[in-house]
């Protein structure tokens, strides 16, 4: 009886559904490549958005621009979850198979050290016993010590890190000289306009050095782009480099398909998780520098609504 106890609450502690666990069987090198890269220019990113004007108020993104490699990544990252959930929690793949009540006869005309036998049969069936791991073939050895390589190297990181926020530092230190100039012209100006409110300046003037700053800072901004284009797609390239071997042993492996262990399999899905993370990264490196870009141009586009006043 107690045997049969531990079986039954081993059996219904897990979910009472089963998950696959079919590995993710895709090419993630060739999803890196269908990320778009940076736009070459502030107008670029502008005929990247979608806007809504209203007069001199411009309500833009680019949702829809980026949204099918978007969908892409995150299906892709919910399927690799979900095999790696089905690989972790343990007997879930096996309760469809296991049916209680038969179990439960089978167990009725058999003497104690039959029960003990068959129950840890069962939790073996259910990856929930001890189970003596089977010889793995030398390539899906070779794919799990290239992920086990790939998984402790941070080599590069550190630099391509340093390399974008001088290049961010550089760009912002520009448009803050561009934002300097403008002000050192306006003031500059002589006062036109006196009135119980105040003075006043040259409108006209003002809003003209304005419009000036506007297309420095545009070109400030298309230099970044060629800067940062340059950056990306390096940073494609190095992670293109980087997991090209691993991306090879689990083409040959079948995507993990061909392990014969749920502990090799873990190991196999956790390096799709890993090259799952440039494609995320190259996707925001890519946006964040679409929607910087965008805001410029749109903020040059108010200024021209507003030169009709003039």
């Amino acid at each position: 009886m107690q045997c049969r106890s531990l079986l039954f609450a081993a059996l219904f502690a897990v979910p009472a559904f089963a998950y696959s666990q079919t590995m993710v069987k895709v090419n993630l090198l060739d999803l890196y490549g269908q990320v778009p890269s940076p736009p070459k220019s502030v107008q670029e990113a502008y005929s990247r958005a979608k806007c809504t004007v209203n007069g001199d108020n411009y309500f833009c993104d680019t949702k829809e621009f980026y949204r099918r490699i978007n969908e892409k990544i995150n299906k892709i990252g919910e399927q690799v979850e979900r095999t790696n959930v089905a690989l972790t929690v343990p007997g879930t793949p096996a309760m469809a198979s296991v049916d209680p009540q038969v179990m439960e006869r089978k167990m009725a005309s058999m003497s104690q050290a039959e029960k003990v036998q068959y129950a840890m049969a069962v939790m073996q069936q259910m990856n929930l016993g001890p189970k003596a791991l089977a010889p793995e073939s030398d390539e899906v050895q070779k794919a799990v010590e290239e992920y086990s390589r790939l998984a402790g190297d941070t080599q590069g990181f550190a630099e391509r890190v340093a390399r974008k926020g001088q290049i961010d530092v550089d760009r912002d230190r520009k448009h803050r000289e561009v934002n300097a100039w403008a002000e050192a012209e306006i003031g500059k100006l002589p006062y036109v306009d006196f009135s119980e409110a105040g003075r006043f300046k040259d409108q006209r003037k003002v809003h003209a050095i304005h419009v000036k700053a506007m297309e420095k800072h545009i070109a400030v901004e298309n230099e970044y782009l060629d800067v940062f284009r340059k950056y990306w797609n390096d940073v494609l390239l190095a992670y293109t480099a980087r997991y090209t071997t691993l991306q090879q042993n689990l083409a040959a492996i079948n995507y993990g398909e061909d392990a014969k262990n749920i502990e090799t399999k873990r190991h196999l899905i956790g390096a799709m998780q890993l090259m799952m993370g440039p494609a995320s990264e190259l996707l925001v490196l890519s946006g964040d520098a679409t929607n910087t870009a965008l805001n410029w141009w749109t903020q040059k586009l108010k200024l021209d609504y507003q030169s009709r006043s003039y």
